[in-house]
Parts: C-alpha cells; sequence; structure tokens
C-alpha cells in the first residue's frame, strides 16, 4: 500500500479563470530523498438562479366604475287628484189629481129641420080644342089636369151654437222632486306602490395604481471551487 502525502501549494487563485498559474518546478523546500509529483484538480462549478429586472415598477391610472345597491322605495303610481261629481236629483212619487184635459169650448152646426108638405100641382092648363065626331066639328074646352105632389120644405134653417166641454181629472202618481241635484267634490288619495330601484353608491372615478416591477428569473454557471495545480510527496 503506498502512502500519499499530498501538499499543494496554490498561488493567486482568481475567481472565474479558466487557468491559473502552476508551479513549474518542485517545491524548493524539498530535501534529499523525497519524491514529488503533479497533481491537477480541475474547477468545480455550479448553477445559481438570479432575478433579472425585466421591467421598472410604474404607475399607472384605472378607471373606478360607479358602484349601485337596490333598494326598496315607495314610488307614486297616481298623485293625490279630485274632482267635483253630480249627485242628481231625488224624486218620490205622490198621487195627485192631475188634469188630463182642459175646460173647451166648441161651436157646433145644428142643421136646417125639413117637412113633407103635399101638393096639387097642375099637369096641363085648360084648354080648347076640336073634337071630330060623325063628321062634325065641336070647339070643346078641356079643364086644366092636376096631380098631388110630395115636397119637402125647409122648416128650420141650419144654425150655430156653443158647446162647452168641462175639463177632465184623474188621480195619478207623480214624480215629486224631494231635493235637488247637487255638486260634491270628491278627493282621491295618491296611489303607491313598493319598487326596486338601483341607487349610486359612489359614482364613477378613477385611481392612481402602482404596477410592480416585473422580474425573471435567469440560471447561471458559476465556478464553485477553481482549478488547482501543485506538486505532492510520493513515496517510493
Amino acid at each position: 500500500m503506498r502512502k500519499e502525502v499530498i501538499s499543494s501549494v496554490v498561488f493567486g487563485l482568481v475567481f472565474g479563470a479558466s487557468a491559473q498559474a502552476e508551479t513549474v518546478r518542485p517545491p524548493e523546500q524539498a530535501q534529499v530523498g523525497e519524491c514529488y509529483q503533479r497533481f491537477s484538480v480541475p474547477a468545480k462549478y455550479g448553477y445559481k438562479v438570479e432575478r433579472k429586472l425585466v421591467k421598472p415598477a410604474s404607475t399607472k391610472s384605472v378607471a373606478v366604475p360607479a358602484k349601485y345597491r337596490w333598494a326598496n322605495k315607495r314610488q307614486i303610481v297616481k298623485p293625490a287628484s279630485q274632482k267635483t261629481i253630480s249627485i242628481p236629483a231625488e224624486y218620490k212619487l205622490v198621487n195627485k189629481k192631475v188634469m188630463t184635459a182642459p175646460a173647451s169650448s166648441k161651436t157646433v152646426t145644428v142643421p136646417a129641420e125639413y117637412r113633407r108638405v103635399a101638393k096639387r100641382v097642375m099637369v096641363a092648363p085648360a084648354k080648347k080644342v076640336w073634337e071630330v065626331k060623325n063628321g062634325v066639328h065641336c070647339l070643346v074646352k078641356k079643364p086644366a089636369q092636376y096631380k098631388t105632389v110630395v115636397e119637402t120644405v125647409l122648416s128650420k134653417p141650419a144654425s150655430t151654437r156653443e158647446v162647452l166641454t168641462p175639463a177632465k181629472y184623474e188621480w195619478k202618481p207623480v214624480r215629486v222632486m224631494v231635493q235637488p241635484e247637487r255638486k260634491k267634490v270628491v278627493r282621491q288619495p295618491a296611489v303607491m306602490k313598493n319598487v326596486r330601484v338601483r341607487e349610486l353608491v359612489s359614482p364613477a372615478s378613477s385611481k392612481t395604481v402602482t404596477v410592480p416591477a416585473e422580474y425573471k428569473l435567469e440560471r447561471q454557471k458559476v465556478m464553485v471551487q477553481p482549478e488547482r495545480r501543485g506538486w505532492k510527496q510520493v513515496c517510493y
């Protein structure tokens, strides 16, 4: 088994350097009989996450909408009013003697009166005529001829007279006014109802808000331990 004693001398480490100064020759403090061998330890790297600013913080104006709420309110559907109405007259039936026809007079004609009278009327007057009898002409006198006729004779001429007609009455139910027509003022109250209304709580406005800065995470490769080179003592 070989026992190794490692001693290293590292000169001037620089973070992020890809190489470092190496010892070209073995250590000057080496003693007679000692043996050394060169060694190299590579650099170690790791990753770290860094937050990188993408957009700085800023401010902006934001519109704030109006706020509303629903509430129950009594609302007038029809306002109060008044109107004047007519109350008709009142009547009742009463039995009353009523004239159905007034008294009157009229002139009537009284017709003429006649009578029948027998009268002897001459039909033919007396006359002289020649009669021939056995060739002998004789002048003879013929008496007048009469006959009886019946005639209608006016005994009383037509006339006129005044005839009076008395008034006529009847008992009838008569409609009598008890109370005359009158006026009355009628007041109508307002008509209300419950309605759901939308009330403004706060009006629309605007406000200034801060827009936070924007970052992004970036993964970066970083050196954790730099490369080391040196000499180590070995035994033969």
